[in-house]
């Protein structure tokens, strides 16, 4: 096997990881396990990055007692020694090989000085028609050769403290380019979820992706394989960390650009199991990509101040969808069937996309002749009494915000209130103008006003049995007043029982 290239960690390795290291090099010569420890992967691409990790993926290579050792066995040793020694013993966790979780291989795991660490031998895999591989033991170079990029194959040997690159790593970092160990074709058809790694790491990392990727993951038998083979949790599981990492604008961008709008974003049925029954496309056409895409660039901008949710990302998206229901009604099942279903991301992701496209659609009329904060201002501001109405209160831009800002929060439980106004706002003004400096100044009109701010947890002047006993109506009866209650505490923020019974006996029929 031709030797690595090797080089040195810049920053070197911290305190802690070098009272790890040293206990793993002891363990390794105190029962004579003669194995060349390595740390694979994500830690090293990160210590190279000058980012400090606590990731810390061993890799073995060896036999012991006549056989490959595995990282079981390795741990069993770990624990045997801290015992030897005075030290805290933890338990050995193994993680059981699960391909749709992407464990090709079972894992160890064992604390050393309270870290949690992972062990697996060194493997190479064979694939067939599905992602499930052949496992066997395999050379540094191998087990190189089957991961996803090259920036993330590299090894830290703790026996010689230098990086080990057995593909093209290091220069991949130097060059900023994400490039697989093998050729393009080869590493998706092996296991296609690497083509969404591929997005994602380019996005995180801002490296240019090579154009022999670019060209193969356009190719349909890619796709088609991507749809076959991978679980749709796990291609939300990827999504989910695209959008909600520094560029999700960047991501949006691939997903056009490399032809796998079609292959994430799927409207699934299920039957009661949950298990999918049917799917199809959503069909996005370029006009719509287009604008989602200068969506999500805008929020990006946006975000530089205070970061948004990830789930703003997933809301304009689907907003730029024609085929998105207009009712909230046939909305919830839509989104639930591309969220839920779909993708296969919580139930809460769900109803907080859902808030912030029923909260800025509401907000759509407020945008009609520009923002204007003096339209913003109660009733009670503007020294108009409460008494001088005779009729219900219209929909004015407060009572509109007022309402949008009860849509856009998400509570479930014993979870505390969850806000989204900024991201409501944000998407509402890109939805009227396609732009966010109207919504932004609105945001920041809220951040200053108080009242406002408290508008999703208001709670109402008099409950229904007090609205139901003033007006001597019962069950769906009550629900005119007591949505007419809260269009007068939003106008009329410091009003008290006894206004608020004086108005509503004045403008809502009672039965008697």
């Amino acid at each position: 096997m031709a030797a690595p290239i090797t080089a040195a960690l810049p920053t070197g390795t911290t305190e802690s990881e070098d009272k790890i290291f040293s206990l793993l090099l002891d363990v390794n010569k105190q029962y004579g396990l003669n194995c060349t420890l390595r740390v694979a992967g994500g830690w090293v691409r990160d210590r190279l990055l000058g980012i400090v990790s606590d990731d810390i993926d061993i890799a073995l290579e060896g036999e012991y007692d006549g056989n490959v050792i595995t990282g079981a066995a390795f741990c069993e040793f770990i624990v045997k020694y801290q015992a030897d020694h005075g030290l805290e013993q933890r338990h050995v966790g193994v993680i059981k090989a699960n391909p749709d979780q992407s464990k090709h291989l079972e894992t160890a795991t064992t604390h050393i000085y309270g870290e949690a660490i992972d062990f697996v031998n060194l493997r190479c895999e064979e694939y067939a028609e599905s992602r499930i591989p052949t496992i066997k033991p395999g050379t540094p170079k191998q087990d190189a050769e089957r991961r996803d990029l090259t920036i993330n194959a590299l090894f830290y040997n703790l026996h010689t403290q230098l990086v080990e690159d057995y593909t093209t790593g290091l220069q991949d970092m130097d060059d900023k380019l994400v490039r697989t160990p093998l050729a393009p074709l080869v590493t998706f058809h092996d296991d296609p979820l690497r083509l969404l790694r591929c997005i994602r790491f380019a996005c995180r990392l801002m490296y240019a992706m090579h154009e022999d990727i670019k060209a193969c993951a356009r190719d349909p038998d890619v796709h088609e394989s991507l749809r076959a083979k991978i679980s749709r949790e796990r291609v939300g599981i990827e999504v989910r960390k695209m959008l909600s990492g520094a560029h999700p604008d960047v991501a949006v961008h691939y997903y056009w650009d490399l032809n796998v709008v079609d292959c994430i974003f799927e409207h699934c049925t299920v039957d009661k199991k949950g298990n999918i029954t049917g799917s199809r496309s959503l069909d996005f056409t370029p006009e719509e990509w287009v604008r989602a895409h200068r969506m999500a660039e805008a929020l990006k901008t946006a975000s530089k101040e205070k970061k948004l949710s990830y789930e703003v990302y997933l809301a304009a998206i689907m907003s730029c969808h024609a085929q998105l229901p207009a009712t909230a009604g046939e909305l919830e099942p839509y989104l639930a069937a591309v969220i839920t279903h779909g993708l296969k991301l919580p139930i809460k992701v769900r109803q907080i996309v859902q808030a912030m496209i029923l909260g800025a659609r509401h907000l759509m009329p407020v945008w009609e002749g520009g923002f204007d904060a003096a339209k913003l201002a109660s009733l009670e501001a503007q020294g108009t009494p409460m008494a001088a109405h005779a009729a219900p209160l219209k929909a004015t831009p407060r009572v509109l915000l007022c309402e949008a800002l009860q849509l856009a929060k998400y509570q479930s439980g014993k979870e505390p209130l969850a806000l989204f106004y900024r991201e409501t706002c944000l998407l509402s003004s890109l939805m009227a103008t396609a732009a966010c400096d109207e919504g932004a100044r609105l945001v920041a009109h809220i951040d200053g006003d108080a009242l406002l701010q408290g508008v999703p947890s208001l709670k109402a002047v008099l409950n229904g049995g007090e609205v139901g006993k003033l007006l001597g109506v019962k069950g769906p009866e009550i629900r005119p007043a007591l949505a007419y209650q809260l269009r007068l505490q939003f106008e009329y923020p410091s009003a008290g029982k006894d206004e608020m019974q004086a108005a509503l006996v004045k403008v809502v029929p009672s039965s008697s």
